[in-house]
């Protein structure tokens, strides 16, 4: 049997230093997007990790189950979040 999904979260804006999005439940996807043309954005799911680097417009689909991402960075970003 597949998994189905239900929700979608979604979050759209400008990153900073220690951006942290929190989802309103563990979400079984998440898409992490890169919207800006010049700058790199980073990422990770908790305070003790490193950030990963996306690249300008880099698109990552990392296969975790997290209720929040951390985003540093200077440019646009959306995160799509489903459960």
């Amino acid at each position: 049997m597949s998994e189905v999904i239900a929700n979608q979260f979604v979050s759209e804006g400008t990153a900073s230093t220690d951006l942290q999005i929190d989802f309103p439940w563990r979400a079984r996807s998440i898409e992490i997007i890169n919207d800006s043309g010049t700058t790199t954005l980073g990422y990770k799911f908790n305070d003790s990790e490193d950030y990963a680097t996306l690249n300008a417009l880099e698109v990552a689909n990392p296969p975790v189950k997290q209720r929040q991402v951390i985003l540093n960075g200077t440019g646009a970003y959306r995160v799509r979040a489903y459960g």
